[in-house]
Order: structure tokens, then sequence, then C-alpha cells
């Protein structure tokens, strides 16, 4: 639930002989950039085709949480999916690819990389199972670690109990640091750390900050072990009724939109560290060693990856390695 499940357009209703209303559920949580995008968005697609596909967005967490969204559009219950590319790796297994732990070095090497040659090979498997893949990244942001304590070595992770994001890459990172996690819907985390049931999690500041996350930890880890983009899907079956015309607008208003919403996101993480200090979160920045460290202990989350993932999934991770070294 990303960009957030940023945007679901779900199955619609409407008077016999009129357009159908498209309901844009927007399961990032009201009021954040996510939200409001997807509220915005939703209104732009109305306008700008004269009502041709009428669309109105719906808030947070209606349609259900991120995984279950991510497979009704995969039935083509759904008219479009956005969210975390972990998210919709159920349907797409390639695509956990994105979130591999420590696979980038800094925000530079991430855009030069992920902004151009994954999403073409990626978009050809997407198409495959009758979904289209818009052509531009979100984004939700550097993902860190929070807690009642800094968690800044692989000592502080032993028998912690943690949750994860519902992903196979996810999971295997948190075990690879000794963690015990637990795989936990967005719509269900808070509930879970407000009870201890976990006690510890891991999550972009903008996005922990929008779900009230961080009232639960004390500490908050720079370890920016795993960069997040968010992608768009336009789900089985989405174009039908649809001209051609209004389709390539409505394809170029996502991606205008998740194109913004980056320049949104990184413009207010800043300021989202000073309020999380403000509010008595302690602000951990790990060291280029302490970070090493973790790096190497999960070193193995890739070569699982390698080992489990099809044909493709190998293609792409090489292709993808690639590039990271001819950029160095």
């Amino acid at each position: 639930m990303r960009w957030a499940l940023a945007l679901a357009i779900a199955a619609w209703s409407g008077a016999a002989g009129a357009e159908p209303v498209r309901k844009a559920v927007a399961a990032a949580p009201e009021g954040s950039i996510w939200g409001d995008d997807v509220i915005a968005l939703a209104r732009q697609i109305t306008r700008q085709t004269a009502g041709r596909v009428k669309v109105r967005a719906v808030p947070g967490g209606v349609a259900g949480d991120e995984v279950e969204t991510a497979r009704a559009c995969a039935e083509g219950k759904l008219f479009a999916w956005g969210g975390s590319a972990a998210g919709f790796a159920r349907e797409i297994p390639e695509l956990d690819l994105l979130e591999l732990p420590f696979l980038f070095q800094d925000q530079a090497e991430a855009d030069a990389i992920l902004r151009d040659r994954p999403l073409g090979p990626f978009g050809r498997d997407v198409a495959r199972a009758g979904l289209l893949l818009i052509p531009q990244l979100g984004e939700v942001g550097w993902r860190s670690f929070a807690g009642k304590k800094p968690l800044r070595a692989p000592e502080d992770f032993r028998g912690l109990r943690v949750r994860s994001q519902e992903s196979p890459v996810h999971l295997a990172t948190w075990h690879a640091l000794g963690a015990r996690p637990k795989a936990i819907s967005v719509l269900q985390t808070l509930s879970a750390l407000q009870t201890g049931f976990v006690e510890a999690f891991d999550q972009s500041p903008v996005y922990m900050f929008a779900t009230s996350w961080y009232h639960q930890a004390r500490a908050y880890s720079l370890s920016r072990h795993m960069y997040q983009p968010s992608i768009a899907v336009l789900c089985k079956g989405a174009a039908a009724g649809i001209s051609p015309e209004d389709w390539r607008l409505i394809v170029d208003l996502i991606g205008r939109t998740m194109r913004e919403s980056v320049a949104k996101v990184r413009a207010l993480e800043g300021q989202v560290l000073t309020q999380l200090a403000t509010e008595g979160v302690q602000i951990v920045e790990l060291t280029p060693a302490e970070r090493a460290v973790l790096r190497q202990r999960t070193r193995g989350v890739l070569d699982g990856f390698r080992e489990t993932t099809s044909p493709l999934g190998r293609e792409l991770l090489d292709a993808l390695l690639k590039a990271k070294g001819s950029r160095r």
C-alpha cells in the first residue's frame, strides 16, 4: 500500500445507459501525499475525458490491503492498482528484485538505474498477464529501522519480533539479520505495534509518519537498507469500453502523477525527520562501517533470490548488476 495502494479503480456502478463510475481507492492514509494524489488524479481523469471515464476516489483500506487488491487487479476486478513493487510480487514474483536489501548505494545510483532499465522487461512480463505497467516509477522512499532502541548492529536484531512486509525478499532480509519477522499487512501493523505483538519495523520516514507508526518507536536508525519504488498497473480488462485516445490520456495522467509524487516525497523527508526528533524519536545515523556490516549480513538475500527466481528474474538481476558495475 504505497503509492500506496495509491490507485485501485474498482468495479463500477451506474444507471443503465449512463457512463459507469469507476471507484478510485486510496489505501494510503487520508491526508498523505499518496492519498491526496489519488483524489486529484480521479478528478483529473473524469474532467479531462469529459466524463467519458468517470472516477471517484474512495479513502483508505476500503478495498482491502495491498496484497488483496493486487490479486483483485490481476483477476480483473479492479481498473488500476498502485503500490510497492513487493506488494505486487505475489502476482509477478520477479518484481521482488527491485527491493533487495542494499541493492543501491545511494539515490543517484537508484535513479540512474531504476528510472530506465528494468521497466521495459518487467513491462513485457506484466503484459503477458494481461496487465499494463505504467512506465514511470513513483516512490515510497528509503526504508530504515524503527524500534524501542537503536538498531545498528547484528546483535541488536537477534530474536527481535519485527513486522515485515508480506514479501519473500523482506522476510528473508529480517531472517538474515537474526530477527523473528511476522508478515503483517499495513492495515494491521499499528495494532500489532500497540499490543507488543511486534517490537520493531522498517519503513520510509514519510510513510511511517503518515500512518502514525512512529508513535510506537523510540529510535529511528537511518540504515537506508532498502530503496522502495512504487509502481502503477492498469489491471486485466481495464481498457474495455475506453477509447484509445482516452486510454493514452489515462496512462499519461497516472505517469505524471507518479513523477510529481516523487518530488513531493523527497521534499518532505527532511521535514519529517525533524518533526520525529521534535516528538521525541531518537534519530540515529548509521556509520558507513555499520551499514557495511549489515550489507554483508544480508548478502545472501540476493543469492537466494537468484536461486529461486525464474529465468526472467535472473536475466533482470544480471542486467541490473551489470548496469551498476558499468556506472561505477
